[in-house]
This record gives structure tokens, sequence and C-alpha cells, in this order.
């Protein structure tokens, strides 16, 4: 059976949990992993995009869930490749964006990700309230953060004129 998980971006640090901004899904290969690769898992494929995001682009939550869900489709496109040429798995497979933002009952973790952090939850009971935090990993370092906040943005920076003007 796979490992499946979801993932929350939350363009606030004060958003509570069930108030993600994008949600996005993951079939397999659900579990934390370790941020260095030496256990493959979902924090692998995730912190080093989202640490560069960040350091790009800012705190924009719909860019950040679009080259996620980019990133994590290729990686798996490619890990998945010789499955396909077998006929063992179809196309189409793999990840996805729950556009209701509702948690799906068969999740076995939980990853919010947050502007200074990623939260990761082991998924048990019957919702957020009853999920165990079990690790959380800095997106950028205590000085890094105290310097952004005291700014009032995530950037040195501003990028153009607005949210919608860098092109893939």
């Amino acid at each position: 059976m796979s490992t499946r998980c979801q993932i929350g971006i939350y363009e606030k640090a004060d958003q509570g949990i069930e108030a993600m901004d994008i949600l996005l899904y993951r079939h397999s290969d659900g579990y934390p992993g370790t941020v260095d690769g030496k256990e493959y898992g979902v924090l692998t494929d995730i912190i080093p995009l989202i640490k560069s995001f960040r350091q790009y682009r800012g705190d924009d939550a719909e860019y950040l869930g679009a080259q996620l869900l980019h990133d994590l489709m290729k990686k798996h496109d490619e890990c998945m490749a010789k499955y396909r040429r077998a006929g063992e798995i179809k196309q189409y497979t793999g990840h996805g964006i729950c556009g209701d933002k509702q948690f799906h009952p068969d999740i076995e973790y939980y990853y919010a990700v947050y502007p200074y952090e990623v939260q990761v939850y082991d998924v048990v009971g019957h919702g957020p309230k009853d999920w165990k935090k079990i690790k959380t990993v800095p997106i950028v370092s205590k000085k890094v953060r105290e310097s952004i906040e005291a700014r009032g943005q995530m950037m040195d920076t501003p990028v153009g004129g607005g949210r919608a003007d860098i092109l893939i």
C-alpha cells in the first residue's frame, strides 16, 4: 500500500493548520525521510526547492505551490519511467491539487509549509487536533527570520510590479 500524504502551503506564519492557501496530494512515498537525503522521503524532495524559492521569490504561496507540484511530478515521472515502459503503471498518477482544501481520510503524513519552517505531522485520530507533530525543519535561519520580520517582507528586493511577473 502506498504511503499517502498532503502538503499544505501557508502564506503567513500565523495561519492555522486548516487554513492553508494551497493543498497538494502525494499518492506514494509520503513518509518524511531526511533533509540530507540519507533517508529518501518528502523532506528530501521539498526542502531544497522551498529554500531556493524563499530566497529568490519570497512568500508567494501560489507560485510556491505550482513550482513544488511541478518539481515533485518531474521527480516522480523520472522515477516511474521504467515501470511505465513495462506497462505496470499508468500515466498521470502520483500527485494532485486538492481544490476543496480538504484533508484526505487516508493520508499518513501532513507537511505544513510555513514561510519560515516545515512542520511534519503523523496523521492519527480524527483530524488535525489529534495529529502528532514529529518534526520541524527550518527554512531560513533565526537571524534571517528576524531580519525578515523587521522588514515585513520575505525577499530583499520585490520582484517586478506584481505576483504574476515570472514565467516558467
